[in-house]
């Protein structure tokens, strides 16, 4: 194999290109190694988050009728604020976790069966039962 004058004249720059070629070729495997594993634990991840929600939803609609039971058992007309629904809800359910209560009590208010409106006294939100005509 004949060599052409250029590579005649820097044979170890052709060795340090090529090597430096190599060393390249070696990283963007890596990388691509890295980037499939890094694909792998986001989708197991995904899956155990989606399955972890699932089981999360039935939690949430059971406690969202256990809010439902606090109004109906109210008289009338009556309405109570979030910290007044978080004491009853504790005094009723104590073993039951309070973390997701005011997010429940907004998707209640969504979804149309609590209304809420705001007490001219203290500025606070009161929550109403929301009776069907």
């Amino acid at each position: 194999m004949e060599q052409t004058a250029t590579q005649q004249k820097h044979p170890e720059d052709l060795h340090g290109l090529i090597e430096l070629l190599r060393e390249k070729e070696a990283l963007v495997k890596a990388l691509k190694r890295k980037i499939e594993h890094l694909e792998f634990v986001l989708t197991e991840r995904s899956n155990a988050t989606k399955n972890r929600y699932t089981e999360l939803q039935k939690h949430f609609e059971s406690m969202k009728n256990k809010i439902m039971l606090i109004f109906v058992d109210l008289p009338a007309g009556v309405g109570l604020n979030y910290s007044e629904i978080y004491k009853e809800f504790r005094h009723r359910f104590p073993s039951i976790p309070t973390q997701n209560l005011n997010r429940r009590i907004r998707e209640l208010v969504s979804e149309g069966k609590l209304w809420a409106s705001q007490d001219p006294e203290t500025g606070k939100a009161q929550f109403y039962l929301k009776l069907k005509r």
